[in-house]
């Protein structure tokens, strides 16, 4: 039963977002220097936002309208308009889906997703229709299990290819072909891979692959689609997932690896694709996921973090030389996977949390997160996505649910 999910967020402004989906970048703070120092100083009516210093986020403090975002307060309190969530499409896409990737893989202008299935050892291609619905295109069988999947331009040919994740069995390239097909797995000797991300990690202009395997992570420089050149990195603990963003503010992609044992650890960029592993922060019990954006907006990357067993989401924020404030805890349930954009539309960065539930946290200005929803127990998501995917200017949803072995699209019905 597609059961109507509407839960009701106080949100602020309708800025505009990526129309091809992804993370925005939250707007930089003006005004005066106090603006800019994490105090609530000067004629502010909370942290960094108010007075002189722009508008604030839902449920800040304030004293006038002109102090709110929204250019509504009420109560003491910035107030805004009202977002929705509703139960969109739930799509067949193998035994056990447990890893996604959106991009569009056939040029028509549509957001597209691909699933990875563990269980049924297949990647499947769902094409968008452009308003929410999608298709089964194609399903490609695989010697191993899919545990992980990236969407990139990996050849450069203008076709959106995928690098899979298949555990013990290593990785393999499909190479797209542009209209909805890939070819035939092309595999990636090398060691046993249970995550891979695309970045450029020696600042060519190409996406490189980062995988992380049993206790190490592995670094695949791409030489015009090919991947021989590779660097490894032990890892003491056992690596989740590895991240990517100039941390210190030198230039250079530095990367973030989500450890088992609860802490995040910094890799250090050098230049070349050279790196230097770095400090290691504690965030929790047992971190899944690490991802770098600027949440409060001053330019300076910050990092947050999912923790499975601790029960929480932590949000760690840069000061832009690759030093760190300690850890805030958010509380979500057993989260496993994380998706940030602004999903309120106030042109602050939100984080969607799928665990054992899915939920958004919205983020409020300075770097602050709120609870803004949370679904309850009718999905249990391992991963999930934010894209553009009924082009309406509004990040929509897309998670993986591998207990009902279902993809589930979720619709941003803001009104």
């Amino acid at each position: 039963m597609r059961a109507s999910i509407l839960l009701t967020l106080l949100l602020a402004g309708c800025p505009s977002v990526d129309p091809q989906g992804g993370t925005p970048a939250a707007t930089a703070p003006t005004g005066p220097d106090h603006c800019r120092d994490r105090a609530a100083d000067g004629d502010e009516t909370d942290l960094d936002c108010g007075g002189a210093c722009g508008g604030c986020g839902f449920s800040l403090r304030c004293l006038v309208d002109t102090d709110c975002a929204s250019g509504h307060c009420g109560g003491g309190q910035c107030q805004g308009a009202t977002l929705a969530l509703s139960d969109g499409t739930s799509l067949a896409a193998g035994e056990q889906p447990g890893s996604l990737a959106a991009a569009d893989f056939d040029h028509d202008g549509r957001i597209d997703l691909a699933a990875g299935d563990e269980t049924g050892r297949q990647v499947a291609i769902l094409l968008g229709r452009g308003d929410g619905d999608f298709r089964t295109a194609s399903v490609q069988p695989l010697a191993g299990q899919a545990v992980d999947l990236a969407a990139a331009d990996l050849d450069g040919d203008g076709h959106i290819d995928l690098a899979v994740a298949l555990g013990q069995g290593g990785a393999v390239i499909l190479r797209g072909r542009g209209d909805g097909t890939f070819g035939a797995a092309i595999p990636l000797p090398g060691g046993a891979a249970h995550t891979v991300a695309a970045i450029d990690l020696d600042d060519d202009g190409d996406l490189d692959l980062a995988l992380t395997g049993d206790a190490e992570v592995v670094l695949r420089y791409n030489d015009r689609g090919a991947f021989a050149a590779l660097l490894r990195l032990a890892v003491a603990d056992r690596p989740n997932r590895v991240s990517g963003g100039d941390l210190d503010s030198d230039g250079v992609v530095d990367l973030l690896v989500a450890l088992d044992a609860g802490e995040v650890m910094i890799v250090r960029g050098l230049g070349g694709g050279r790196f230097s592993p770095g400090a290691r922060l504690t965030v929790g019990a047992g971190t899944q996921r690490a991802l770098a954006v600027d949440l409060d907006g001053d330019g300076a990357l910050d990092i947050v973090t999912a923790d499975e067993r601790g029960d929480d989401v932590a949000v760690l924020r840069g000061l832009g030389d690759g030093s760190f404030i300690p850890p805030a805890f958010y509380a979500a349930w057993q989260p496993h996977d994380l998706a940030v954009a602004d999903f309120d539309l106030d042109g602050r960065p939100d984080v969607a949390v799928a665990g054992r539930s899915l939920g958004i946290l919205r983020g409020v200005g300075g770097g602050r997160l709120a609870v803004g929803l949370d679904t309850g127990t009718e999905m249990a998501p391992v991963a999930v996505v934010a894209a553009n995917l009924r082009g309406r200017g509004r990040f929509d949803l897309a998670v993986a649910d591998p207990t009902r072995s279902r993809v589930r699209i979720l619709h941003n019905t803001s009104f």
